[in-house]
């Protein structure tokens, strides 16, 4: 009697065995489709920010998405100066500015929505105003002689030594840039400078967006408690038992949230 009753306790914690293993793999399953095949990877995931970063980085700067001779996608600078909204020293001063709000250490805080709304209020005006003020320096993504040679395709431009410029027929005589070449020129650097104007609001509100919602992640601490849960799934998916609380049953539950919190972000 005694041997049946230890045969069938060995099934049933064989099967019980079994049954943990199953949902192991159905956790990780559906981890994985949040990058990684664990939580630890979707931890690292949620937490790493260079990705965005980098992509920021590139729509700044103007860049097309195309394909290279292997096929994959890559970005590439963009062939017309006009789709270009921040020159290289725009894109740079934007990016550092927008690192500082754009970490680990914002995501993991804890904010109240009125702190979130007034940071993220500071951010708008900060970034407006650097535009504002240095819009020249950061948007013009053309140069005088490139704009000369636009307008005159069948002239030659120089500089002496001096910066004083001269142009000639292609194989002809050199000559002085007159007035009127030169106002020309210039009229077509106001247009340029004029269009990017009208592109910032739109960038500068779709950046403050990205930085609300990073803003948003650390509601309440929304997102370090989350990760928390997610850390205590791994816990209990490698066999770490809380007191009170059968392993399967806990993993349910932690798990349902983690879940549904990721889905809403």
């Amino acid at each position: 009697m005694e041997e049946q009753e230890n045969q069938y306790l060995q099934q049933m914690q064989e099967e019980l065995d079994s049954a943990n293993r199953e949902k192991r793999q159905l956790a990780n399953a559906q981890l994985s489709l949040f990058g990684g095949g664990d939580s630890e990877n979707l931890i690292k995931y949620q937490l790493n920010l260079d990705e965005y970063l980098d992509k920021l980085h590139h729509l700044l700067k103007g860049d097309r998405i195309t394909q290279d001779d292997n096929g994959n996608l890559v970005y590439a600078e963009a062939e017309n100066n006009d789709l270009k909204p921040f020159n290289e020293f725009g894109t740079q001063l934007i990016m550092n500015l927008i690192q500082f709000y754009l970490n680990r250490n914002t995501i993991l805080s804890n904010y109240e929505q009125e702190t979130i709304n007034n940071k993220v209020l500071d951010f708008g005006i900060r970034l407006s105003d650097l535009i504002h003020n240095r819009y020249e320096d950061m948007m013009m993504t053309t140069t005088f002689e490139d704009e000369f040679r636009a307008l005159y395709p069948h002239l030659e431009l120089y500089r002496d030594n001096k910066g004083k410029m001269f142009y000639s027929e292609k194989d002809g005589d050199t000559f002085i840039l007159d007035e009127d070449m030169v106002e020309s020129v210039n009229r077509r650097l106001d247009e340029h400078i004029l269009g990017k104007l009208k592109m910032a609001e739109i960038v500068c509100g779709a950046i403050v967006d990205n930085v609300h919602s990073t803003f948003n992640r650390a509601l309440k601490g929304g997102e370090l408690k989350s990760l928390r849960e997610a850390r205590t799934v791994s816990q209990t998916d490698s066999g770490m038992k809380s007191p009170n609380y059968p392993v399967m049953e806990q993993k349910r539950s932690l798990f349902g949230k983690r879940w549904g919190h990721t889905l809403s972000l």
